[in-house]
């Protein structure tokens, strides 16, 4: 065999070893735990997420353009938030048969990691504008209060 065929044929090897380590020790992780670490401390993130979008949404905003943004935001975020944890949901070792059901959670889950990331950036856009939308709230009261000191 020469030199090029061995290294090619050792690195393909060692990355079905990496894949073989990272699915048995997620799925032992899964089996002892119901999910991996990593997708339980997502999931919280997500849920305050969405708890402050819902919050965002049914709160007493006003007409202005900054309050009808925010509460557009509040809402496709709330929903997309939602789509991430329904994922995330599917992602959990199943009761029925907890070893098969965490080797089949951890192999969905290696699947689906470039959509969940995908989804996880878009939040963060969201994030992004919904403390910019807060803050021109925040500018807007405070130069109306300005203005205006005995209303």
């Amino acid at each position: 065999m020469d030199p090029l065929s061995a290294v090619g044929l050792a690195t393909g090897i060692l990355q079905f070893i990496e894949f073989a380590w990272h699915l048995t020790s997620g799925t032992i992780e899964i089996y002892r735990n119901g999910t991996t670490k990593e997708n339980a401390h997502l999931s919280n993130v997500i849920d305050d997420l969405c708890d402050l979008s819902d919050d965002l949404d049914t709160g007493c905003l006003g007409n202005s353009k900054h309050d009808k943004a925010l509460k557009r935001l509040a809402v496709n975020c709330a929903s997309l938030s939602e789509e991430l944890l329904g994922i995330l949901e599917k992602l959990k070792a199943s009761e029925k048969n907890p070893k098969w059901g965490a080797l089949v959670a951890k192999w969905n889950g290696m699947r689906k990691r470039a959509d969940i990331v995908l989804i996880a950036e878009r939040l963060g856009e969201y994030r992004s504008q919904i403390l910019l939308r807060l803050a021109m709230l925040m500018r807007w009261a405070r130069l109306t209060t300005m203005l205006s000191p005995f209303n």
